[in-house]
């Protein structure tokens, strides 16, 4: 409760790119890093025990605890607090030219700012959506161009089985794929795994059925094999950039952020 604490958070805010947490700054026996690991803040900056103003007349170091899941985003963070505090720091005619003001940045989930952290898991997610949308539903196409989709159906084969024979090699593809990025990323560029293996699983393999009916889906409006390659790039273009993997969420409009 500051006059350069309130000029920073009245920057942040008119800004257009923070919103502030409620409830926080009452919480003073809470510590600010488990606001973090909560999932309850992005960002949190932290003023020396003796003030703000004492950080501007001895160079004090401020300290920026920020959520780096998100490399490219944790940047942009550090980057804006940064900017504010040197215009706060400009506002009240001290000269922070040279770095009087220490800010000391501790980030947290991605100590590195490493983008494969980030990236890794997204290619996994990317490449087994896109081999199961593209090769299923060309090759469920292939049949009905060909002419031997009819000979399927006059078989003593149900409709299920005909569905089931199509789409259970892919579905085993997709999983293995998943299997595959995921031991290259752990053994090869060092992602950490956290979670549970199965929950993984389960999630590969509601993921992938997914894909499958989408697969489906456009192998029954399309006639040819060329027409289901250009329908599935039209779906999987749009799901790409609306997925936050090259452009975070919260940068996406509205309208177009309820449609990923």
């Amino acid at each position: 409760p500051s006059p350069i604490a309130r000029e920073i958070t009245r920057r942040a805010l008119a800004s257009g790119w923070f919103k502030e947490v409620k409830d926080v700054n009452g919480a003073q026996t809470q510590e600010p890093s488990s606001l973090i690991l909560d999932n309850k803040a992005e960002a949190v900056l932290i003023a020396p025990k003796e003030g703000f103003e004492y950080a501007l007349e001895r160079g004090g170091p401020i300290q920026l605890l920020i959520n780096a899941i998100n490399a490219q985003r944790a940047q942009q963070v550090e980057a804006y607090v940064k900017q504010i505090i040197a215009r706060v720091v400009e506002d009240r005619g001290a000269n922070d030219s040279v770095g009087v003001i220490g800010l000391d940045y501790k980030v947290m989930f991605n100590h590195y700012m490493d983008t494969a952290d980030f990236m890794v898991p997204a290619l996994m997610v990317m490449a087994t959506f896109l081999v199961m949308l593209v090769v299923c539903s060309m090759a469920i196409t292939k049949e009905k161009e060909t002419g031997t989709m009819e000979k399927l159906i006059a078989s003593p084969c149900t409709v299920e089985e005909i569905m089931l024979g199509k789409t259970l090699p892919y579905f085993v593809i997709g999983l293995a794929i998943v299997g595959l990025v995921l031991f290259v990323g752990v053994a090869w560029f060092g992602i950490p795994f956290r979670g549970n293996l199965w929950l993984v699983g389960v999630n590969a393999a509601l993921f992938a059925l997914s894909a499958l009916a989408v697969a489906l889906i456009i192998s029954t409006v399309v006639s040819t094999q060329q027409q289901a390659m250009m329908g599935s790039m039209l779906y999987l273009l749009p799901g790409i950039l609306l997925s936050g993997v090259f452009f975070p969420v919260a940068n996406i409009p509205p309208l177009f952020r309820w449609m990923c």
